[in-house]
């Protein structure tokens, strides 16, 4: 959740485009994607 913190979000909020997306959705999106693949791969590993 420190990822989603103003002053962070706000390096990400700049004028243009990732693939068509506005760079700070395209950066929201990333950093939720790669915490569902961050907490999947630990539960997965601890959880066998």
């Amino acid at each position: 959740m420190l990822l989603f913190s103003i002053p962070l979000i706000f390096i990400f909020n700049v004028n243009g485009v990732v693939f068509g997306i506005p760079t700070l959705y395209f950066s929201i999106f990333l950093i939720w994607l790669i915490s569902i693949i961050i907490s999947y791969t630990v539960l997965k590993r601890h959880y066998e």
